[in-house]
């Protein structure tokens, strides 16, 4: 899967797969002050990833909204979407349901809202929903907010037209999430890598991370339209390695 072609037509971004030469919330969303939000402005570069060759570790913190906190816990306002979801916006139609998993605050909830997508965003924290919930009265965006353990399956929400899927891993409930998306819907997920523990920050549990090239075998029978696993700048203060996929539902 190589986004690198596509992505140099849309941004000034370098886009590249990882080498593959040799060399907790209880339904595993990670948890906001080790989210991957602020990945990538569209200036920044997103790097190979090798085994092989030294590690790059940018100073700590995190960027949100514009501005750095060493302390990610004391911002409450909800960061910026995932560059991944900005590049394949143009899939949350004016009026398509979309379900946002695992959703924290609502940065992507928010940014699928403001597309003119009817959202419903669901997690298991009642503090962050309120977070979104204000956000979203701010901005005068109309997101339903709905409380739940994603361990326990999806709540009766329906079907959706698009499910976005950041930081978030369950592999076990995977062929049930996709059964909530509608013939001809897509997937846009996005979330860490087994090589995110060679930095010093982000999850380290097993459960919560891919090994590399195996999403689209998880997401199967879903086909695959853009992918790619990257070593990707976050804010410019930490490195995230990301695996991404856009990927349809056939009819």
């Amino acid at each position: 899967m190589d986004e690198s072609a596509r992505a140099r037509t849309r941004t000034d971004t370098e886009v590249a797969t990882i080498d593959h030469g040799d060399g907790q919330a209880t339904h595993r969303r990670v948890p906001e002050d080790a989210s991957a939000g602020d990945a990538a402005t569209d200036d920044e570069q997103v790097v190979v990833l090798c085994h092989e060759g030294g590690q790059r570790r940018p100073h700590g913190g995190k960027h949100i909204l514009g501005q750095r906190h060493s302390n990610p816990a004391e911002t409450t306002a909800p960061g910026r979407p995932s560059t991944w979801l900005v590049w394949h916006g143009h899939l949350v139609t004016r009026g398509a349901k979309v379900l946002d998993l695992a959703c924290g605050t609502g940065r992507h909830s928010l940014a699928a809202a403001m597309l003119g997508g009817e959202v419903t965003a669901v997690d298991h924290d009642p503090d962050v929903l309120g977070v979104g919930r204000e956000a979203a009265k701010s901005l005068g965006l109309s997101v339903s907010w709905v409380e739940w353990d994603l361990s326990n399956g999806l709540p009766p929400v329906g079907t959706f037209d698009v499910l976005l899927m950041f930081n978030y891993l369950d592999r076990s409930r995977v062929p049930e999430l996709i059964e909530h998306l509608r013939p001809g819907g897509h997937l846009i997920m996005e979330t860490f890598l087994e090589d995110q523990r060679a930095f010093d920050w982000g999850p380290t549990n097993p459960d919560h991370l891919l090994k590399r090239g195996e999403l689209p075998s998880l997401i199967a029978p879903l086909e695959v339209i853009y992918g790619r696993e990257v070593l990707e700048p976050v804010g410019g203060v930490q490195w995230s390695a990301m695996a991404s996929v856009v990927a349809r539902k056939v009819p």
